[in-house]
């Protein structure tokens, strides 16, 4: 039998698995299969870069068939086909269809390091149910207590928690640093993380299977609405710390009620977005869970 030497192990090539996918909570109910998968998918990604395999966006795809990855692994169809939507499930990969008997394109997303996710929320997780379960959540006592957060900070433009000093005791206004693309791109993932948490988003695409890109929507306008300098209700430019202020009341329930009343619209809308926006910032602050009239007639004759 023989062992290896230093010199013995460089000779070798290895698929790499990120440690956070055995060591996160956020991944902590990943499968043993799909954490491989995505090792194997992640070393693919620079390959791509090497053949210069990227979208008009810039982003990095990968091609993958799904034969392929049946004859790497040894498995089925049927399994690779389920690996491939748990990784899908979990926002570690997304893939746009080609059409014509052509593979997916495969965009490997990144993962999530524990000690990025700078967003602490206790209130939020005290709050959580104990119960992953949509029907034993339902059931519970509406909370409406406000989310005490340090979301609000992460903006040099942000309502400054300061104002209250006199003149005569506020310091002198010190240079704000320069934010960078990544400290830009972390923020959003953290927020992103954020709101798929806290609104169960990933329960209510299972539990509405048939509307995922209903949900999937909505996520997107709540993320626009949260990084925009205003948002326009009803004619109106509302201040990204208003709008803020009204996103974090919302509550999976309000979800529910926004996939309910918009599937349920008869009026015409020629503004998609404008009205969603309106809808998400409203409901927010509707106690019976209820778009107002008011919106719905704003709604059909200005958009």
């Amino acid at each position: 039998m023989s062992y290896f030497t230093i010199q013995d192990a460089e000779q070798f090539t290895f698929f790499r698995i990120p440690k956070v996918l055995f060591t996160g909570e956020r991944y902590k109910d990943m499968t043993t299969d799909a954490r491989v998968l995505y090792g194997i998918l992640l070393d693919r990604v620079s390959l791509s870069v090497k053949n210069n395999w990227v979208d008009e966006e810039g982003r990095v795809f990968i091609i993958f068939a799904r034969e392929e990855v049946q004859e790497l692994l040894g498995y089925k169809k049927d399994k690779v086909i389920k690996l491939f939507k748990e990784l899908n499930n979990i926002d570690l990969i997304e893939e746009n269809r080609q059409g014509l008997n052509k593979p997916n394109l495969i965009y490997v997303k990144k993962f999530i390091e524990e000690n990025t996710d700078q967003i602490q929320l206790n209130q939020w997780k005290s709050e959580k149910p104990t119960s992953r379960s949509m029907k034993n959540r339902l059931q519970e006592v509406r909370k409406t207590d406000p989310i005490n957060t340090n979301i609000n900070n992460t903006y040099k433009n942000d309502i400054d928690n300061s104002v209250s000093q006199s003149r005569e005791e506020k310091p002198k206004k010190e240079k704000q640093p320069i934010r960078t693309t990544t400290d830009r791109q972390t923020e959003f993932e953290n927020i992103k993380l954020y709101f798929k948490d806290k609104l169960y988003l990933d329960d209510l695409k299972i539990s509405h299977k048939f509307d995922t890109k209903l949900i999937e929507e909505i996520e997107l306008n709540i993320l626009e609405m949260y990084f925009n300098d205003y948002t326009t209700i009803k004619g109106e430019r509302k201040p990204r710390e208003i709008v803020r202020s009204a996103l974090m009341k919302l509550n999976n329930w309000h979800i529910e009620e926004l996939i309910s009343k918009y599937k349920g619209l008869t009026i015409k809308i020629t503004n998609p977005k404008a009205y969603m926006q309106t809808m998400i910032y409203n409901i927010a602050f509707e106690n019976d869970l209820s778009v107002t009239n008011a919106v719905q007639h704003g709604m059909s004759i200005g958009y």
